[in-house]
């Protein structure tokens, strides 16, 4: 037996993420969170990968949760 699975991307009409990032206190976790939605308004969970630059700045689990590293 096999199965047969076929993606198919949904392009999207608005994303957002909130709050918008700004300062960061160092070693404080600021969770973000990522609001997208198809054409129709429909909010659609996308596959999210959060990433920081520079990567020594901060870390961000993939959750979306960030803490800051350093200063600057």
């Amino acid at each position: 037996a096999s199965v047969e699975l076929r993606v198919v991307p949904v392009p999207l009409a608005h994303l957002a993420i909130t709050p918008i990032p700004g300062d960061l206190v160092v070693g404080v976790a600021r969770p973000l969170t990522l609001d997208a939605r198809d054409r129709n308004g429909v909010a659609v969970s996308p596959a999210v990968r959060w990433t920081v630059e520079p990567p020594d700045a901060a870390t961000v689990a993939p959750t979306g949760s960030v803490i800051a590293q350093r200063a600057g």
